[in-house]
């Protein structure tokens, strides 16, 4: 096979192809299609890296041989379109979506907790600070290792154990004073469409100096308490009473799964 045979619109298919082979690839290495996708959605991307090997051997094999009638610029801007999402894809951080996507999006956990919440008609904030000397059932338990959906599904099971639970910091300026949200998104198929999931924490003066958006750890009792959360009163909700709070590296896959 002759270069020559090869036209323009044949060389700038096989770039695309190529850059977006590229690009399934690295998403593929070290699982970093979890950025994007939840880890069921793996063969998918494998049959798309396939299929576009194919089409690219194909057009080796058998090129059109053609002039394309659209002037230069037009082709180069006609790829250009084709390879912008690359840039999205290689750009996206590797923690996943943050606070500022969380306060854009419907919350998932508050939305529900504000049907069990009524407006705030007068009172005061009343939560009172978590008293640690006081003999919570489960603080000499074994460590239990959850997820906030694990303890927004089985709340009950877990009210006094003590347990270990990883997410994002945010500093929200609708709690009580002392008080912050761990919260990670919940993924159904994609990025897209991923909603946020928060638990309030018990603060203490060490977390003002977190960054918001860091990465933690929290080991701690979950314990119900009354609170003021953006202007609904709960007589009764879940907070983590923290035991140790430790800032950690972004998990491979920064989301939840609802499946």
């Amino acid at each position: 096979m002759k270069i020559s045979r090869f036209g323009r619109a044949d060389l700038y298919n096989a770039i695309v192809l190529i850059a977006w082979a590229m690009a399934l690839v690295w998403l593929l290495t070290g699982d970093r299609y979890l950025r994007f996708f939840e880890k069921d959605f793996q063969p998918l991307l494998m049959a798309a890296l396939a299929v576009t090997v194919v089409f690219l051997v194909a057009g080796f094999l058998r090129p059109a041989g053609r002039k394309d009638s659209k002037s230069g610029v037009k082709i180069w801007l006609n790829t250009g379109l084709l390879l912008l999402p690359l840039l999205y894809i290689y750009g996206v951080p590797s923690a996943g979506l943050d606070n500022y996507a969380r306060s854009r999006r419907v919350p998932y956990v508050e939305s529900t907790l504000h049907d069990k919440g009524r407006p705030v008609s007068g009172e005061k904030d009343t939560a009172q600070p978590f008293d640690h000397n006081h003999d919570y059932p489960g603080f000499g338990d074994s460590v239990i290792n959850v997820s906030l959906m694990d303890i927004e599904t089985n709340i009950d099971s877990l009210i006094g154990k003590n347990i270990i639970v990883t997410g994002r910091l945010s500093h929200d300026a609708a709690l009580p004073s002392g008080y912050f949200f761990i919260y990670r998104f919940v993924i159904s198929c994609c990025a897209a469409h991923a909603m946020p999931m928060s638990l309030p924490v018990a603060g203490n003066p060490d977390m003002a100096s977190i960054p918001e958006d860091n990465w933690i750890e929290i080991q701690g009792v979950v314990y119900p308490e009354r609170m003021i959360i953006d202007s609904f009163v709960f007589d009764s909700i879940p907070v983590i009473h923290p035991i140790s709070i430790r800032s950690i590296e972004p998990p491979a896959s920064p989301y939840i799964s609802s499946w």
